[in-house]
């Protein structure tokens, strides 16, 4: 796949770690954060709280504090040739990736979930939760267990739409396995393990089965049914049900 750096000026005299940084992505969403990380293949920033990692070719350009603009150019393949490294077939690495995740436990297709008229449950890395509360702010919808501020459980989901629709009523969202795209949500999970006095944290942008419904808003509230799962080494989540957001 392919992966790019930014121009020799940012590795000549670099980005300063936790300066303010505008990340132009290549869909059109433009993000204001936080820098915390940069590498020849990604950078990390703190968005809403929450760290995001980008790989370069996802952006188009960086716009720093003083109004420096610093935009992506193509990596040699590592021969040195200019060439870059043939993608798998998309529809064989689509089937690759549902095997990989039926192996797992998670289901190889959204059309094969079930979810029930109940509040959202299941587990997060294996630890059991009920996420009976809902917010959603902005394109970032909240599900929680115990105190928002400091939750036992709970789901992040930092949703991408287009420019020119930034509605989400009525809208859905899948992710199938073997399918990624830049426009597929970021998903923060926080769990606690018995004795953690603080939750711990996960970041998920890839490698998931999602389902996420929205519904039509009455009032504050934004009504929604939700199917995750992301297969983990030390526990699978899988959390669905129905919710209702307050719109804060």
């Amino acid at each position: 796949m392919k992966r790019f750096i930014l121009t020799v000026l940012i590795f000549c005299v670099g980005i300063s770690a936790w300066a303010e940084t505008k990340v132009h992505l290549k869909s059109g969403r433009t993000l204001d954060g936080t820098l915390l990380e940069q590498t020849d293949q990604y950078i990390k920033i703190r968005w809403l709280g929450m760290d995001l990692t980008y790989w370069l070719d996802d952006i188009e350009k960086i716009v720093l504090e003083d109004g420096t603009v610093l935009k992506p150019e193509p990596k040699p393949h590592a021969g040195g040739t200019g060439v870059v490294d043939e993608e798998v077939p998309a529809a064989a690495a689509q089937e690759d990736a549902a095997e990989r995740m039926a192996l797992l436990g998670c289901p190889a297709k959204v059309d094969s979930i079930s979810i029930p008229h109940a509040k959202v449950a299941g587990r997060i890395h294996g630890q059991e939760c009920k996420l009976e509360q809902a917010s959603i702010q902005g394109n970032l919808l909240k599900l929680v267990e115990g105190n928002p501020l400091l939750p036992r459980n709970a789901v992040y989901f930092i949703l991408f739409t287009e420019e020119d629709d930034d509605s989400l009523e009525n809208k859905v969202i899948r992710v199938d396995p073997g399918n990624p795209s830049i426009m597929n949500p970021r998903i923060q999970l926080y769990w606690r393990s018995e004795g953690d006095k603080f939750p711990r944290e996960r970041e998920v942008s890839e490698g998931y089965v999602l389902y996420l419904k929205f519904g039509t808003p009455y009032g504050v509230s934004l009504p929604g049914e939700v199917f995750l799962c992301v297969p983990t080494e030390d526990g699978k989540t899988l959390i669905k049900g129905t919710f209702t957001a307050e719109i804060q």
